[in-house]
């Protein structure tokens, strides 16, 4: 999913700037990539032929010209009344030619120095781009620097999802969990400073652990070892700042009526002023939150002492005289608003997410214990697995329900004992006990055995249940169909939630069936309950009338439930809808916005475990996006997360492993087996020629021709590249092969040689093979092969 990276075009503003003679100030927190970005300015504005001279600030400590002297720009000592000697010394460094002066960290600068730069920038044609942390302007020395003459202020942009992807995967060597990313990116920011130092920690620290092949998080990302980002985060501010950053990260993301009541207005600016604030405005109401959201996870972890307290006792008096405020409570957001199209903004609704998560654990354990109905348990069970509750807490509270069951509540038991068969297969993924679960179920509630071959057919389509308990639908699903029609339910159902999901998965059998009209006719005419425990059918839905070719109006109509699970933090409901969205997107070919709300949805990170359909699609859907913008670590990571799903997920197109595995494969030359191959020709629906993929295998490199020959990118390469010589690394074959009677050797749309030429021979060794000789085909781009 990597796109045109910001960043890059922020480079392209500052060697504009510096051309028309314009002072740049780049502002962002620290951790946010600034003096990683003034390098990337020194090499640009090199390249262009301007004098390039660095000054890297630092606090003197009651010695001026200190960051000058130390950059090598002073030839002595200066005392503070020899301004004039020092801006001299300096204008003759800079006079040869036109000259940029790059000062980062700008903010350190004592004012001595500061106005030295300030009088060079009048006496000669040099240009200052400086790197400081907020507030800008407010910063007395960086005004004094770039106050001279024209000056434009450019804002560091977070890193999108899939960089901070790239970062993980290149810190944790091997696949690493979506999960694990999107944890990292809500406790950043995209600050790639402060989420490459979350990693590190959590790896050091045992919080990030290998499992399975790949990376995964048993335990929170925040470890003590962030207390220095934290303390570099709060530098600037006083003692009221401070103390406001502990009272608003007691109360979490919360509405700005609540947050007024403990800290004044003048306090907030100035966290505002220093970028560790965030408004969030939803219908008529503002959300202020911390950013980066680490700083509430870690202060809320280390108030133990008599800050915290004093917090705690600030938060309980006013909430307590105040109990009729509106803002006294958590935010709970209402209108359908698109708040989350920034990854900031993204990572502060991942936090209300989890505080909802956390909120909603507590109210449905009260109203469980109070009154231990169906409905009330499986609400409980869902808040409890999306919290993460382990299995052992779940199995009691199954084991109760079972003892504490009313033989009137007998219907919605019944969905309690289809969640715990979904739940046995999906998240412990034990089918066959599931599928006993349903057999006893059946005995037990035969006026129900309609619900529960609905339920043993949606782990069949999803592909879980290998047991051929169930019998296969006949080829156009008419006998299936007939038996999950809601109206074969028992009329003595007490609760419309039943005959429900027997119709949801009705529709799911018609979608994978490919009767998509006839499964959008049926699921607009379904009315869910208020009070039903799933929502599937409102996504449902929107994915037929996407898949029936009305894009506009399914996407439109996902997009609109979408905003309104956001506004709502309805965590189970995210994803789904967000799913179809996706989908729509891609069908339309709006690839740029598919690649901005993918950024959301992982960032977002939030999963429904019993729902594991969507998050496969997302998965699949990022692997592709992915691999055409040549990001095959994150293609790599997705695409094996998405076969640990082990799902076939026949109701929702694109979800399925083959296809992403059968195109990394073919993008980075790796060697399968013939079976794998059929199996990714067939779900790509291509001949069987399709995954024989090019590899060089003579001794002098290991580089792998990927090419489409037609491409105007391929006929430019074929210009530049020699008879005999890699098209990668320009190294000279040994020997080029002479033509021979043979068919070519590459097959899927790529050339990479003459006919018969080294590619046929595939190399078993990792030392650097030969490249294959460009003689009479074009050759657009070579990628190495893994391992």
């Amino acid at each position: 999913m990597s796109g045109p990276d910001a960043r890059e075009g922020l480079v392209d503003q500052v060697r504009e700037a510096a051309e028309s003679r314009v002072d740049v100030v780049v502002v962002g927190l620290p951790g946010s990539g600034r003096t990683r970005l003034l390098g990337q300015v020194r090499d640009v504005v090199a390249d262009v032929g301007f004098d390039v001279v660095r000054i890297d600030a630092v606090r003197g400590e009651g010695r001026p010209l200190e960051s000058l002297a130390l950059a090598g720009l002073l030839s002595g000592p200066a005392a503070p009344s020899a301004l004039a000697a020092a801006s001299d010394q300096l204008v003759q460094r800079v006079a040869a030619r036109r000259t940029v002066l790059l000062v980062d960290d700008a903010e350190r600068l004592d004012e001595t120095s500061a106005a030295v730069l300030a009088a060079v920038r009048t006496r000669a044609d040099v240009s200052v781009v400086a790197t400081s942390r907020p507030p800008v302007p407010g910063t007395r020395v960086v005004d004094v620097a770039v106050g001279v003459g024209d000056t434009a202020l450019l804002t560091v942009p977070p890193l999108a999802f899939e960089d901070v992807h790239r970062m993980t995967v290149e810190l944790l060597p091997g696949g690493v969990d979506v999960d694990v990313v999107g944890r990292v990116f809500a406790l950043s920011g995209g600050l790639p400073g402060i989420a490459r130092t979350v990693v590190v920690a959590a790896r050091r620290a045992g919080r990030v652990v290998p499992e399975g092949g790949r990376w995964v998080a048993r335990q929170d990302l925040v470890t003590p070892a962030l207390a220095v980002v934290v303390g570099r985060l709060q530098e600037g501010l006083d003692e009221a700042g401070r103390e406001a950053l502990h009272l608003l990260a007691a109360l979490g993301p919360t509405e700005l009526a609540a947050a007024l009541q403990l800290v004044p207005w003048p306090v907030l600016v100035q966290l505002d002023d220093h970028g560790l604030l965030r408004f969030v405005e939803t219908e008529g109401r503002l959300v202020v939150a911390l950013f980066p959201p680490l700083l509430t996870d870690h202060l809320r972890n280390a108030d133990r002492g008599a800050r915290g307290r004093r917090a705690a006792e600030q938060i309980s008096a006013a909430f307590g005289r105040s109990t009729d405020v509106a803002g006294g409570r958590r935010a709970v957001l209402g209108s359908p608003l698109r708040w989350s199209t920034s990854p900031e903004s993204a990572a502060v609704l991942g936090r209300l997410l989890r505080e909802q998560s956390r909120t909603n654990l507590l109210v449905r354990r009260h109203a469980w214990e109070r009154e231990p109905t169906g409905r009330s348990t499986v609400m409980y069970l869902d808040a409890l697995l999306g919290d993460g509750a382990p299995a052992e807490t779940i199995e009691m509270v199954l084991a109760q329900s079972r003892e504490l069951a009313q033989p009137s509540d007998a219907p919605l038991q019944a969905l309690v004992l289809t969640w715990e068969a979904t739940y046995r297969a999906l998240v412990l993924r034990d089918a066959p006990a599931a599928v006993r679960l349903l057999a006893v179920a059946r005995r037990a509630h035969p006026e129900q055995s309609a619900l529960f071959d609905a339920t043993q057919e949606h782990l069949r389509l999803l592909g879980v249940d290998d047991s051929g308990a169930f019998p296969p639908p006949s080829d156009d699903g008419s006998d299936l169909v007939g038996r999950l029609d809601p109206a074969s339910a028992s009329s003595s159902s007490a609760d419309a939630q039943v005959e429900t999901v027997v119709a949801l998965i009705g529709g799911e059998h018609l979608i994978a069936a490919g009767r998509m009209a006839d499964a959008a006719t049926a699921l607009a005419r379904l009315a869910l309950p208020t009070t039903s425990p799933r929502r599937d059918g409102e996504a449902l839905g929107p994915l037929a009338r996407v898949c029936t070719g009305a894009l506009d109006e399914g996407t439109s109509t996902a997009m609109r439930l979408f905003d309104e699970a956001q506004g709502g933090l309805d965590q189970a409901e995210i994803e789904p809808h967000g799913y179809t969205v996706a989908l729509g997107l891609l069908l339309a070919g709006r690839l740029t916005d598919l690649r901005e709300h993918l950024t959301i949805m992982f960032a977002l990170n939030a999963p429904s475990p019993l729902r594991p359909q969507p998050r496969a699609g997302l998965l699949a859907l990022g692997a592709f996006l992915s691999l055409a913008e040549d990001n095959l670590p994150a293609a790599r990571s997705m695409t094996e997360q998405l076969e640990a799903l082990d799902l076939r997920a026949l109701p929702f197109p694109i979800a399925r492993p083959g296809p992403a595995h059968a195109a990394l494969a073919l993008a980075s030359g790796l060697p399968r087996s013939r079976p794998q191959l059929r199996r990714g020709e067939r779900s790509l629906g291509s001949s069987t020629r399709a995954g024989r993929s090019p590899r060089c295998s003579t001794r002098r490199c290991s580089w792998t021709c990927t090419s489409t020959p037609r491409s105007r990118r391929a006929r430019q390469r074929s210009r530049r590249t020699p008879k005999g010589r890699c098209c990668r690394c320009s190294v000279a074959t040994s020997r080029p092969r002479p033509r021979a009677r043979r068919p070519h050797c590459c097959r899927w749309r790529t050339i990479c040689g003459p006919a018969g030429c080294c590619c046929t021979r595939p190399s078993r060794t990792r030392v650097p093979c030969a490249c294959c000789a460009a003689q009479a085909r074009p050759v657009t781009r070579c990628t190495r092969p893994r391992g």
